[in-house]
């Protein structure tokens, strides 16, 4: 049974997940809040091991984590948490510390993976170039294009672009430590809960925040549209399990776009482009999986960053 399964981590803000599968499904998983580096770290290898014995072993690791994390090869720093706002987790290095799995391991950001996944066997199986964007603790972007996934001196952190924000109608100050109000400051659910005390999905449906945070995020996807011209941007993320949201930032796009560009005129084609993932909270496990699959396979589709285990 083990030359068909691979295992893979989803290293996220409050919560982290361990599955084994082969890439497709998801045959044992384990879900367990973020603590420190090591205990967090330790839980998972003891979970990955045990599932080990049960399965028959594992042909490979695929972790798919937050960032901002050092993915250059050829770094000394590869695989290790670089300036976070998590500081507790500032400069541990992930590829060391799952080292002692002893098998082949790739390592990427939470979006990309979330993006490959959606990429290949979700939301986005039917297009070239897709985009992923998660709303959560944090913002992140994830972005494939051709089957490849985008990386250059290293990975996206475009939760961090600057933002128009209205101060008569939004004087919130924003919570980033590094830019105060970027996107990730004023527009994730850490900001949300800090300026109105409550999620965006228990506030009443007529509060405000619904269309500041909809104009937020219309910021982003028109950034996105112009930038890349994908051919579907999915939101995922807690906070766009807030009933309505989804429609609204449909709305507010076509707003922000304006009819500059001539397909995406209307809501319908809006509809074509914004979509919801398709994989739910399993995306960026089952990306991770996929990545160390095709690397193992000899299937490497250029990926970000791997290391085989005896570098």
């Amino acid at each position: 049974m083990a030359e068909n399964f691979f295992a893979a981590v989803e290293l996220g803000g409050t919560k982290c997940i361990a599955g084994i599968g082969d890439g497709i499904t998801i045959v044992d998983e384990v879900t367990i809040p973020t603590r420190s580096p090591e205990e967090t770290v330790g839980t998972l290898i003891n979970f990955i091991n045990q599932s080990k014995r049960t399965f028959g072993g594992i042909r490979g690791l695929g972790i798919a984590s937050f960032g901002p994390i050092d993915l250059n090869l050829h770094s000394a720093d590869f695989g290790c948490i670089q300036n976070s706002p998590k500081k507790h987790w500032e400069g541990f290095n992930l590829q060391q510390a799952f080292s002692v799995m002893d098998c082949p391991t790739a390592i990427d950001t939470d979006v990309n993976a979330a993006c490959l996944a959606e990429a290949y066997i979700g939301a986005g199986r039917d297009s070239k170039n897709v985009v992923y964007t998660t709303i959560g603790t944090g913002i992140g972007v994830g972005i494939v294009a051709d089957g490849v996934v985008f990386s250059g001196k290293t990975h996206p952190e475009i939760g961090h672009i600057s933002v128009h924000q209205e101060a008569y109608c939004d004087p919130f100050e924003g919570l980033c430590p590094y830019h105060r109000n970027c996107l990730e400051g004023l527009a994730s659910g850490p900001a949300i809960l800090a300026r109105w005390g409550q999620s965006l999905s228990d506030l009443p449906v007529e509060h405000p925040a619904h269309v500041l945070e909809a104009g937020y995020l219309a910021q982003l996807v028109k950034m996105l549209t112009l930038s890349f011209s994908p051919d579907k941007i999915i939101l995922g993320g807690g906070v766009m399990m807030t009933p309505g949201l989804i429609e609204l930032v449909r709305l507010k796009t076509l707003e922000a776009l304006n009819g500059y560009i001539s397909d995406l005129l209307t809501l319908d084609e809006m509809l074509s482009l914004i979509k919801a993932p398709e994989l739910g909270n399993k995306s960026g496990l089952l990306g991770a999986m996929i990545k160390i699959k095709n690397i193992v396979l000899g299937e490497d589709f250029n990926v970000s960053a791997t290391r085989p285990v005896d570098a």
